[in-house]
C-alpha cells in the first residue's frame, strides 16, 4: 500500500526552501515582493498538513513634512511564527485551489511646499496587503508639521504634527488596527509633541520617540517565517536613535525621514514539505 503523500504541493512567488533548527523539519516559503497567485495543486492525504503559515503585511505610511509625523507601519496579520500574541488563532485550511496576492505599496511622503503657508501636504497611506481571503491595511500617513494635522488611521496609524512650526496643541496620531481585526494588526501612532518625536506606530507597540531617540526595534516584531528573521511593520521614525533600524523594500516599514515614503508590503506563505 502506498504511503500517504506528506505534503501539500504549490507554486507562485519566489520560493525558498529550508530546515528548521529545531525539530528538524524541511519547509518550502512562497515570497510575494509583488502581485501574484499562490496556487495549491495537489493536497496531502493528511488532512493535518493541509494547512499553512502565513505573514501578511500592508505597505507602510509615508511621513510628512516640516516637524512632521512619521509613517505608521503596515498592517501586520501572521499565522504560526512570529510573536504569539499576534498570531491568529485558527490555521486556515489550503485546498486545491488559486489564491490571488495583492501586495501593497507604501505611501508617498508629503511634498516640500515652500511658501508662506509652510508644508501644508501630508503624507499617503500605504496601500492595502491582501492573500487567502485576508487583508493587512496599509499604514496612516504621517502629518506635516505646519499643516496642524493628526496623523492618519491605517493598519498602524501615522505620527501627528509637531515641534516649533505645528500648531500651539500638539494635534493626535493616528488611530492603529483600523479596520479592527483581531489580534490586532498595529497601534496608534505617536501625538505630536515639542520638540518633535512623533514616532508612527508598529505591530509590536504604539509609536513612542522616548528620551533617547525613537525605538523603530520596539514598534516593530520579528518573524523568520521564510527561514531568516527579519523586522517586520515597524513604525517610522522622526529623528535618529541607538535602535533606529534602517529602511528596506518589503518590510510594511514607515516613512522614516522628512518626506519619506514607506516601505512596500509583503505576503510569505509556508508549509511543511518532509
Amino acid at each position: 500500500i502506498a504511503s500517504p503523500e506528506p505534503d501539500i504541493k504549490a507554486t507562485g512567488g519566489i520560493t525558498n526552501i529550508f530546515t528548521d533548527p529545531g525539530p528538524g523539519n524541511v519547509y518550502k516559503a512562497h515570497i510575494f515582493t509583488s502581485p501574484g497567485t499562490f496556487e495549491v495543486v495537489s493536497a496531502s492525504n493528511d488532512p493535518a498538513e493541509n494547512v499553512v503559515q502565513y505573514l501578511i503585511v500592508g505597505g507602510g505610511g509615508g511621513m510628512g513634512y516640516g516637524y512632521g509625523g512619521a509613517g505608521g507601519a503596515g498592517g501586520y496579520r501572521a499565522y504560526g511564527c512570529g510573536p504569539s500574541p499576534l498570531q491568529a488563532p485558527a490555521a486556515i485550511p489550503t485546498p486545491v485551489t488559486t489564491y490571488p496576492i495583492t501586495v501593497g505599496a507604501g505611501g508617498a511622503g508629503s511634498p516640500v511646499v515652500p511658501g508662506p503657508s509652510g508644508f501644508p501636504c501630508n503624507s499617503s497611506d500605504g496601500s492595502n496587503t491582501s492573500g487567502l481571503g485576508l487583508t493587512a491595511a496599509g499604514g496612516g500617513g504621517g502629518a506635516s508639521g505646519s499643516s496642524g494635522n493628526n496623523g492618519k488611521p491605517g493598519g498602524s496609524g501615522g505620527g501627528g504634527a509637531s515641534g516649533s512650526s505645528a500648531p500651539t496643541t500638539p494635534r493626535a496620531g493616528g488611530t492603529g488596527n483600523t479596520p479592527p481585526v483581531t489580534p490586532v494588526q498595529g497601534h496608534d501612532g505617536e501625538g505630536g509633541s515639542v520638540p518633535e518625536g512623533n514616532q508612527g506606530g508598529g505591530a509590536g507597540a504604539a509609536g513612542s520617540y522616548g528620551p533617547t531617540g525613537a525605538r523603530c526595534g520596539v514598534t516593530g516584531v520579528s518573524n523568520s517565517i521564510d527561514g531568516t528573521s527579519r523586522k517586520y511593520a515597524c513604525g517610522g521614525r522622526s529623528g535618529s536613535g541607538p535602535t533606529a533600524i534602517s529602511p528596506r523594500a518589503n518590510s510594511g516599514f514607515g516613512g522614516t525621514c522628512q518626506g519619506a515614503a514607506g516601505m512596500s508590503g509583503v505576503v510569505v506563505i509556508k508549509y511543511r514539505i518532509a
